[in-house]
């Protein structure tokens, strides 16, 4: 009963360290993409000439990372919907 005990205390240790594990993640990845986001804005202003796309920035999705465009309307599009070879080649950068 004692080693049972034990057992369901470590489980519980497991799961606050699980908890926290995934709350340390979040905070990361989100102050990753903050400062992705900032330096891909300044590069995607320099090279890319035309107003059709004003920004890019790339989003996290729960399984993958989408890059999109900002359009001239004020909407974010998904880069490899709409881009063009030129468009995702800078984008890419």
């Amino acid at each position: 009963f004692e080693q049972l005990e034990k057992l369901e205390k470590y489980y519980k240790d497991l799961e606050i360290l699980e908890k926290a594990l995934k709350e340390v993640q979040e905070i990361v990845r989100n102050e990753l993409l903050q400062n992705i986001n900032y330096y891909l804005s300044k590069i995607w202003k320099m090279f890319y000439p035309y107003k059709d796309y004003k920004d890019l920035r790339l989003i996290a999705t729960e399984d993958d990372y989408i890059l999109q465009f900002l359009t001239s309307q004020e909407k974010w599009i998904e880069v490899e919907k709409v881009g063009s070879g030129g468009e995702k080649t800078i984008a890419s950068i």
